[in-house]
């Protein structure tokens, strides 16, 4: 497989594994600013499943940063020391 395949099917994965599939995730500037469009646009709100199923069917790069963006805010926060 290319390597952005082996990359967005390895963030799909941790995904589905780290945050729950009908989380929301907020589609932010990074995430639009990659390279290719597959429609997303600027503070829309998609599901994570839905986002999973559009990077890996329509090789979505800004897909796959948003994914990567939930799942990089959620293991901060379970790192993050209570009481902090």
């Amino acid at each position: 497989l290319p390597l952005a395949s082996l990359t967005k099917i390895i963030t799909a994965v941790a995904a589905l594994e780290t945050v729950p599939e009908y989380t929301l995730v907020p589609i932010e500037a990074d995430a639009i600013a990659q390279e290719g469009d597959t429609g997303l646009r600027l503070n829309e709100r998609w599901n994570v499943r839905e986002l999973v199923k559009l990077s890996l069917v329509a090789s979505s790069n800004d897909g796959t940063r948003a994914i990567a963006s939930a799942v990089g805010s959620v293991l901060n926060e379970e790192q993050t020391p209570t009481g902090t």
